[in-house]
């Protein structure tokens, strides 16, 4: 059991900045937002399928 929530709730903080800063974009651009973050734009557009799956972009 902990080893699934851990696996569920690991990225919990950077899909909340992932989401932060989608919310402060006039459009979604990844390479603009990886460069923001410092991360990779595939890091990105996990965190933003993330947040569709769990319906805040609906």
């Amino acid at each position: 059991m902990v080893a699934v929530l851990n696996v569920e709730f690991r990225t919990v903080q950077f899909d909340l900045q992932v989401l932060e800063a989608v919310r402060g974009c006039d459009r979604l651009e990844l390479e603009d937002l990886a460069a923001r973050l410092n991360t990779s734009r595939w890091t990105v557009a996990g965190a933003i399928s993330r947040l569709g799956k769990r319906g805040f972009f609906s």
